[in-house]
């Protein structure tokens, strides 16, 4: 199975490769998170401060959140349906006590 996938819009340049990542393995998970951590070197250390009850799929979601992935684009990096990275997306905000009016994009670009 490719590592890229051409389906995914233009990001700047950085964000780009990450964001063009097929995660369906623990091998490809660490390969992207290596890459993210490279990219991003404090985001996971402070996130997981802030939030340490976040599990590894919801950590995955807020990597990809952060990245502007979209949720279609989301759930194809990792063969899952939409509707997943919607029930994801609903338990993130529930455990950063998100109200309505409030941006989880936003929360997770001020790491």
């Amino acid at each position: 199975m490719p590592l890229e996938t051409s389906s995914v819009p233009n990001r700047c340049s950085g964000d780009a490769h990450l964001a063009e990542k097929v995660i369906l393995t623990a091998a490809h998970w660490r390969e992207f998170l290596n890459k993210f951590n490279r990219a991003y070197p404090r985001f996971l250390g402070a996130i997981n401060t802030r939030y340490p009850k976040l599990t590894k799929a919801e950590i995955r979601f807020c990597c990809l959140t952060f990245l502007s992935v979209s949720d279609n684009e989301m759930a194809d990096m990792l063969g899952v349906g939409v509707n997943s990275i919607r029930v994801t997306r609903n338990r993130v905000r529930k455990k950063l006590q998100l109200g309505k009016g409030d941006d989880l994009e936003v929360l997770l670009k001020g790491f």
